[in-house]
């Protein structure tokens, strides 16, 4: 719709499938089963009516313009690797090359879903759909360092006996730890994260923060959006460096 007009911007929003069924079954008195009919029901008929009308499947990422438009104004794009795909190379490098076909541009880094990591495949699977880095290794329910290391590190390969070529950039802080896990108040969250920073930069060491837009709005979700903030400002004032993971995985590649 609109390709044509260039101030027009194309945005594809969809629900959790679990939050559609509560929904549906809420308004329509109706038991999960039925909901689930209902739903599949509507969006059939609803990408019906674009196929005939426009001749577009509506679920084509190519017709929308977020991640181009991210991408287009600087800003580093990886995947976001889905639910199971943590131990399936071949899902994995599909998701990476669809990705790479929407934006012209090669992808480097991956972080899988839910941070779910199989010490056993997620490295290897990870390598083997050609990502320069992951940065998936962390807690989903605490904060802290999951392999006890402020670094970025090449993973051991067991098999080989040797490291792998992927670098690992651990993760040290998710956003829904403080405020869902432990229901912190914005000071006592910006504390937590503040010194956990300081802990890192006491060592020179590398710290990655995962803070998803969806909790952006203050009034759905106060304090998440605040917490970010004091922390950009904090870091602002320190001597350290900001950066994308891409640029810190470079960074490391030309040291090693």
């Amino acid at each position: 719709l609109l390709n044509a007009f260039d101030c027009a911007f194309h945005v594809l929003m969809t629900g959790s499938e679990e939050k559609r069924i509560q929904m549906v079954m809420e308004q329509n008195q109706a038991g999960r089963e039925i909901a689930k009919k209902i739903i599949e029901r509507s969006d059939h008929d609803k990408r019906g009516f674009i196929r005939f009308a426009f001749d577009e499947d509506w679920l084509n990422p190519k017709l929308y313009d977020l991640v181009k438009k991210i991408h287009s104004d600087g800003w580093e794009v990886g995947v976001h690797g889905s639910y199971d795909s943590y131990n399936d190379a071949v899902k994995l490098r599909n998701e990476k090359i669809k990705l790479e076909k929407i934006l012209g541009a090669k992808i480097t880094g991956v972080r899988q879903h839910y941070l779910r990591f199989d010490i056993k495949t997620t490295w290897d699977v990870q390598q083997q759909a050609d990502f320069r880095y992951g940065t998936t290794l962390g807690y989903n329910e605490a904060l802290g360092f999951r392999a006890g290391i402020a670094f970025p590190f090449h993973p051991y390969d067991s098999k080989t006996q040797s490291r792998m070529r992927l670098i690992e950039l651990p993760v040290t802080i998710m956003d829904g730890v403080l405020f869902l896990e432990e229901k912190l108040d914005v000071q006592e969250a910006t504390k937590r994260c503040i010194k956990l920073l300081e802990l890192v930069k006491r060592y020179n060491g590398f710290a990655s923060l995962i803070w998803h837009p969806m909790y952006w709005g203050e009034r759905e979700y106060p304090g998440w959006r605040k917490t970010y903030e004091n922390i950009i400002e904090y870091l602002s004032k320190q001597n350290v460096w900001v950066t994308s993971s891409e640029e810190i995985a470079e960074w490391w590649l030309k040291r090693c």
